[in-house]
C-alpha cells in the first residue's frame, strides 16, 4: 500500500538527508521525492521581477505592439472574460519581457518564471492576492504604457508588487493563507492545489 506524505521543514543542510533516513528506518521504500521551493526562493523571485520588469519596460518597451497592450487593457476592464487569471497574468509579464534582447537577462527571468510555475503546482498555496486589484495595478501599468510613459509604467510596475504578495505566497497552510488574508483585509483569495484552482471570499 503506498502512502504520499507531504512535510513541511525549515531549509538547512541535510534536512532531506535526515526525512529520507528517518523514513528508511522505519522501512519503508521512497519511490519518488518531490522538492519544493523555498521562502527564500520566492523572495529571490520577487526581487528579480521588480529589478528585470522595470528595466525591460523603461529600455524596450517602446517596442511592444500597441495592439497587445490594447488588447490587455480591454480585457483588464472586463475580467469577468477571463478564464484562467493566473495564466492571463503570466502572459501580461510575458508581454511586458517579449521585447528584452538581453539574452542573460531574459534567461535569468525564464528560469524564474519557470519557479514560479513549480511553485504554484507543486505546493498548493496562495498564487493570487485579489483578482480585482491585479487588474486594477495591470490598468495602470497599461494606461501609462498607452501613454507612451514608459518611466510611469516601470513606476507603476514596482508599486504593484506589494509585500503582502510575498508574505501570503508564503504561508505553509490554506488555513494560514487564510488568516493572513483576514488580517490584511483582502477580499478574496485563488488558491491552486494539485486538486485544481479555487476562488473564496474571505
Amino acid at each position: 500500500m503506498s502512502r504520499i506524505l507531504s512535510v513541511w521543514v525549515d531549509n538547512k543542510p541535510g534536512v532531506l538527508a535526515r526525512i529520507a533516513g528517518l523514513i528508511a528506518r522505519r522501512g519503508f521504500n521512497i519511490e519518488s521525492l518531490a522538492v519544493s521551493i523555498t521562502e527564500e526562493d520566492v523572495h529571490s523571485m520577487f526581487e528579480m521581477r521588480l529589478l528585470v520588469e522595470p528595466y525591460a519596460l523603461r529600455t524596450y518597451g517602446n517596442a511592444i505592439p500597441r495592439e497587445q497592450l490594447e488588447a490587455y487593457a480591454e480585457l483588464m476592464h472586463h475580467s469577468e472574460r477571463i478564464e484562467d487569471f493566473c495564466k492571463s497574468d503570466d502572459d501580461f509579464h510575458e508581454l511586458l519581457m517579449s521585447t528584452l534582447p538581453n539574452k542573460y537577462l531574459r534567461s535569468a527571468y525564464d528560469r524564474i518564471t519557470g519557479l514560479n510555475t513549480r511553485f504554484r503546482i507543486m505546493t498548493g498555496k496562495v498564487s493570487m492576492i485579489n483578482q480585482e486589484q491585479t487588474c486594477e495595478e495591470h490598468l495602470q501599468i497599461l494606461d501609462a504604457a498607452l501613454a507612451g510613459d514608459w518611466d510611469g509604467a516601470a513606476m507603476a510596475l514596482q508599486q504593484a508588487a506589494p509585500e503582502g504578495a510575498v508574505e501570503l505566497s508564503c504561508c505553509a497552510t490554506v488555513e494560514g493563507s487564510r488568516a493572513l488574508a483576514r488580517k490584511k483585509g483582502i477580499a478574496a483569495l485563488v488558491i491552486l492545489t494539485a486538486g485544481g484552482m479555487t476562488e473564496e471570499a474571505i
